[in-house]
């Protein structure tokens, strides 16, 4: 029995041993699948991050594009708001006398009607007996004579120095 033993282990050993040398066949195949498989993870991982970077400039781009369009409204918007306050300046120069007058207007005492016939009245007795006297009222004189007599017209300026 110890024989019987003895050769079923052997036959054992062959068979693991021939296993083995098969397993060694199958080998390349599995470090086939087993490189397949990595390639595979790192393929994938490349495309995740390719997409990723995708997305980031693709976020980037939106972002440039949304400030050129901020730029280009407020270029068309600055010369619009320049020029309306270039017309209120303007504005509020050629109203400032209107407003000025209407201030001063506001500010004079109210004058009756009964006021202003009385001082038309008194006035128009006072005037023509103060004309008489007071030269300052009295209508402009023209002179009838020269005041220099040099400039006479029948006598020439220089008439005397003459050759």
């Amino acid at each position: 029995m110890n024989q019987l033993k003895l050769v079923m282990l052997a036959v054992l050993l062959i068979i693991v041993i021939g296993s083995c040398s098969s397993r060694s066949r199958d080998d390349p195949s599995a470090s086939f699948v087993n490189v397949q498989v990595d390639q595979n993870r790192r393929l994938a991982e490349l495309q995740h991050q390719w997409q990723q970077e995708r997305k980031s400039l693709y976020d980037q781009r939106d972002a440039l594009e949304q400030e050129r369009a901020r730029l280009a409204s407020q270029r068309q918007r600055e010369p619009i708001i320049a020029a309306l306050i270039l017309r209120l300046g303007e504005l509020a120069l050629c109203l400032a006398p209107l407003v000025l007058c209407w201030v001063l207007l506001r500010s004079s005492p109210p004058v009756c009607d009964s006021e202003l016939i009385a001082e038309t009245l008194l006035l128009s007795d006072i005037l023509p007996e103060s004309r008489r006297g007071d030269p300052r009222l009295s209508p402009p004189v023209t002179p009838t004579q020269p005041l220099v007599p040099h400039l006479l017209p029948d006598s020439p300026p220089n008439a005397e120095s003459s050759p």
